[in-house]
């Protein structure tokens, strides 16, 4: 899952850094194309201005040598001569739309045969004519006059006006003429821009009047003439100032004390949309020369020249993706391998403990129907394992998968929970569908195993609870089942159906379990000594009997809370507090009455023997109460020994060693024989009160008494009757010699202060 997770991180960050770097290149491209392109702009601008200045400083000598011409030797009066003259230059000059010779007056009095001369008005006082041509007046340079159309040659006009002046300087005519504005100009702007990508638009600007001398982008006269005979709009002109002075940190006057310098900026057009410009001005003809160029002319470029880049990008996204998918697939697959590993039992192949932990989303959350957990422990399985080896039991295990698969389970989950139990998920939730499940698994459980040449038997435990009456998650429901299972086992029985009594069972177990922990600290817990006498009413010791009287559950009778102590760790704490209590009470009873020499008797538990250290444990509570080990008896019981006989029986030789004495308590309740009484380590035999009750009345159970009488004295063991509460009783037990009495008959469980005043009036009467 990491290297997935790790293999999509790196996937999406080459496709991040790669996307930056692509968008930082095709950014890079597009400061490329508006570099390039403002370099250009500038180039044509330049060679563009020049060629203007060139061709007009050109026609301005024409013009003066014409007028020279015209007027020397009287020649404007021959109109034949001089319309010859003037055509003749106009043959040279396709720019040139006609030549005409004024006086003073504004009458043309030569004129070339393009110009209708009676169209033709009156150049002094024409609106279109009049402010050039008293410009010219004044002035001995060349003037251009505002662009405009001049109905004699039917057609659009730059306007060109020159004074003609004697040698004495004497003002004498006006020489003029005209340049179709789509005849010259364009052809210098296709000259200078053949090699550049595009048409490069070009304009001349008026700078007195800011208007369009040309421009070369519209060869209709009716978009011309909307576009020439208007001002440039303020609001544009501010624009393209603002614009100038963002981009170059100069103003429109720099420009003009800085003539023939071209500045590039960007704007937005008179017609809108945005444009990258050159502007230059020249200042003998007060123009404002203009090149620029669309912006989505050099977004043509930049996609034209991304492209290429986006396609290699995309190229190698599509095979970084399908090799990062290739490799995710795989991880999948192997991911899934190990999954499935992780999630079935090595051993039988079955689901385990694990996929139970991913199946309860599914089973609980995702689906809402009911469904039943069957918890199935096989019985007898640790003596097969124990006898014959794990080899052995990993094989009837693997049998056991298989039998419980062939079950008709309906639609079903079955699982390995771990060492000899199984758990099983199944739909069906009838009370008969139930039982009939649990009885096809034990018919198949119970039929012979065969592991090599031997057959093997074994049975099998089934709590069975149902979601959602027994449980809303999981642990609950399994803890349920378990419960039930452990039912089926203590009764005998082969199954057991969790049932609310045994839920309102488990949960006074828990509360009682839940408070024990606090019990000890609490002091809620306390001692009571049961005196044993000798048949003389003399004191042979006292039994040591813990009580609880619980702040939240009340008075607790030790049968309620003892076998929950030993089922649990508690009992370790508890037996701890009353090996260290008795004895440090039963000392202090020992120092008020040393003559009595009083022996003390604890039960201990299968756990406290077992936990490490307990011997160790034991010698120091004995030491830190001065309390003689002689003097000590540890009551055990014969279930001690089912399990763990081997490795019980060096701790008794250790703890013998020491002078403890050991009691084998409840004797003939349980599994012992006479051949393993005769292995134990033990200096007692209590006979229990179950037994005592039977002397009287039953012969068989007289009979067992006395058995165990015999038994005793010729093992050399003493004997203590415990639950002696009729006189009748005391009187067989004393006939024949039975060494203790311990009951009600006597004294009942006294405390402390209770038993010292007991002590005092020693001996009793016990007859």
């Amino acid at each position: 899952m990491l290297l997935k997770r790790n293999i999509w991180l790196v996937f999406y960050t080459l496709v991040v850094v790669g996307g930056l770097y692509l968008t930082f290149t095709i950014t890079s491209a597009w400061w490329g194309i508006q570099d390039r392109t403002r370099g250009e702009l500038a180039t044509i601008n330049r060679i563009y201005s020049a060629s203007v200045q060139t061709s007009f400083d050109q026609l301005e000598i024409m013009l003066d040598l014409l007028g020279n011409d015209l007027l020397n030797d009287n020649l404007y009066q021959d109109s034949e001569r001089a319309t010859t003259l003037l055509d003749s230059l106009m043959a040279r000059n396709k720019a040139l739309v006609g030549f005409g010779l004024s006086d003073l007056d504004g009458n043309l009095i030569a004129a070339s045969s393009s110009i209708d001369l009676e169209r033709m008005p009156n150049l002094k006082t024409h609106v279109d004519s009049r402010d050039t041509f008293a410009r010219a007046l004044q002035r001995h340079d060349m003037v251009i006059g505002d662009t405009y159309y001049l109905a004699a040659i039917d057609n659009w006009v730059i306007p060109f006006r020159k004074s003609i002046r004697d040698h004495n300087d004497k003002l004498i005519g006006v020489m003029t003429t005209g340049i179709n504005p789509g005849s010259l100009v364009p052809q210098l702007a296709q000259q200078f821009s053949a090699n550049l990508p595009g048409h490069i638009p070009l304009m001349l600007i008026h700078d007195d009047s800011f208007r369009y001398a040309y421009i070369s982008v519209f060869d209709d006269s009716n978009m011309l003439q909307g576009i020439i005979n208007k001002p440039i709009p303020q609001a544009i002109l501010e624009s393209h100032r603002s614009a100038l002075e963002a981009a170059t940190g100069l103003q429109m006057q720099d420009m003009r004390e800085d003539a023939l310098n071209s500045a590039e900026y960007t704007a937005t057009s008179q017609r809108g949309g945005v444009h990258s410009y050159s502007l230059l001005y020249i200042p003998k003809y007060r123009l404002w020369s203009i090149a620029f160029l669309p912006q989505t002319i050099l977004l043509d470029q930049l996609i034209a020249q991304s492209i290429h880049y986006v396609l290699a990008f995309m190229g190698g996204l599509i095979v970084l993706f399908l090799l990062v998918r290739h490799i995710h697939q795989f991880e999948q697959r192997r991911h899934q391998q190990l999954l499935d590993l992780a999630n079935h039992d090595f051993l039988t192949g079955l689901n385990n403990r694990l996929y139970l932990q991913s199946a309860e989303q599914n089973w609980i959350h995702e689906t809402s129907g009911r469904f039943s957990i069957l918890f199935v422990d096989l019985d007898n399985f640790k003596n097969i394992n124990d006898s014959y080896g794990h080899s052995f039991g990993d094989k009837i295990l693997q049998q056991v998968a298989k039998r419980l698969l062939r079950v008709n389970l309906g639609k079903s989950l079955v699982c390995r929970q771990g060492g000899d139990e199984f758990i099983i998920l199944s739909r069906r939730t009838g009370d008969h569908q139930l039982r009939q499940m649990a009885a096809d698994i034990m018919g198949q459980i119970s039929m012979p195993f065969q592991v090599e040449q031997f057959d093997f038997t074994i049975g099998a435990s089934i709590g069975i609870c149902l979601y959602p009456d027994d449980g809303d998650s999981f642990d609950s429901l399994f803890s349920a089942a378990d419960t039930a299972m452990y039912q089926a086992k203590q009764r005998k029985l082969h199954y057991f159906i969790f049932t609310e009594e045994l839920r309102r069972q488990t949960r006074d177990r828990h509360r009682i379990e839940q408070a024990l922990h606090h019990a000890v600290k609490n002091r809620e817990l306390y001692m009571l000594y049961q005196p044993q006498l000798l048949c003389n009413g003399q004191l042979y010791g006292v039994e040591a009997l813990v009580r609880w009287d619980s702040e939240l559950l009340g008075p607790l009778s030790p049968a309620e809370f003892i076998p929950i102590a030993e089922d649990s760790s508690t009992i370790i704490d508890l037996g701890r507090f009353i090996i260290d209590r008795s004895l440090r009470d039963i000392a202090a009873c020992n120092a008020l009455y040393p003559q009595l020499g009083i022996r003390l008797s604890i039960n201990v538990s299968v756990r406290q023997f077992l936990e490490k250290g307990f011997i160790t444990l034991l010698m120091q509570a004995l030491d830190r109460h001065r309390f003689s080990a002689s003097q000590l008896t540890l009551e055990i019981t014969e279930s001690i020994f089912i399990d763990d006989f081997d490795y019980i029986l060096p701790i008794f030789d250790q703890i013998r060693a020491l002078g403890i004495k050991i009691s084998l308590d409840d004797f003939g309740t349980g599994y012992s024989s006479l051949s393993m009484l005769r292995r134990l380590p033990i200096d007692e035999l209590k006979i229990d009160k179950s037994f005592i009750n039977q002397i009287t009345s039953d012969t068989q159970g007289r009979a067992m008494v006395l058995n165990i009488l015999d038994i005793a004295r010729n093992m050399g063991l003493k004997v203590v009757a415990e639950g002696i509460e009729e006189h009748a009783q005391y009187e067989v037990l004393n006939e024949h010699h039975c060494d203790a009495l311990q009951g009600f008959l006597y004294s009942k469980p006294l405390r402390f202060e209770a038993l010292s005043e007991f002590c005092r009036r020693l001996p009793i009467e016990v007859g």
